[in-house]
């Protein structure tokens, strides 16, 4: 009788052990997949007279509206990986241009839309989001340019250079600048001579890219992106 009693004990001990692993085991899993923070992508749009742009990765669309010369998107979250990317023409099967785009969990990124003299393409930076100091703002500086002679060099008016010799298609380190200062310079590498003054307003604790466009020094334009985080 003792032996007879003592299996079905065994059997719904058993069960329960088993039942317990299952469900710790499916836990764990649910944890690890929400555990993965997802990439965040700002999209910009730097080519004078381009249609609208739309950015679509593994052909779904991840910008809510599209972006138009001179503007940029918010910071879009999407899943981490490498993705084919590709800029439209908005609402159209227009393909721009193709390109691989590797994303890190909680990395920021910014993919720009640009021309490089013969063909429309695209630049991507890993954005750093460290918040600057109080009373300062962290600043980037982009060469967009074409057909120059000449690197950049960027700095704040009236001081010394910042950024030396950036090339074209190349993106300065972030900077902090005093948020008082309106105003940046824009020169040939190595030369004295302001090529060109920006405007600027810089509030504290923001982070900013300042990117030119052109093809001579007598053409060259700005734009100011602002970098905020995703809520």
């Amino acid at each position: 009788m003792k032996t007879f009693k003592s299996k079905p004990r065994l059997t719904l001990i058993t069960l329960l052990f088993i039942s317990s692993i299952a469900v710790l085991s499916s836990c764990t899993k649910n944890n690890d997949n929400n555990s993965v923070p997802p990439a965040h992508v700002m999209v910009v749009n730097t080519v004078s007279g381009s249609a609208a742009q739309d950015l679509y990765l593994n052909n779904a669309k991840i910008t809510s509206s599209a972006v138009v010369y001179g503007q940029s998107s918010e910071y879009i979250a999407t899943k981490p990986g490498t993705d084919n990317a590709q800029f439209f023409t908005s609402g159209s099967q227009t393909v721009n241009t193709s390109f691989s785009l590797s994303l890190s969990p909680g990395k920021y990124y910014t993919v720009y839309y640009v021309n490089n003299g013969t063909a429309n393409t695209s630049y991507t930076t890993v954005d750093n989001m460290t918040a600057p100091q109080a009373n300062f703002a962290s600043v980037q500086f982009i060469n967009f340019t074409t057909g120059l002679a000449s690197a950049i060099d960027f700095g704040v008016s009236g001081s010394s250079k910042l950024a030396n010799n950036v090339a074209t298609a190349t993106a300065s380190g972030f900077y902090n600048v005093d948020s008082s200062k309106d105003s940046f310079s824009v020169y040939a590498a190595g030369s004295a001579t302001v090529a060109l003054s920006i405007p600027v307003t810089l509030k504290s604790g923001t982070i900013y890219s300042v990117y030119i466009t052109g093809s001579s020094l007598a053409n060259i334009a700005f734009h100011v992106v602002v970098h905020t985080a995703a809520q």
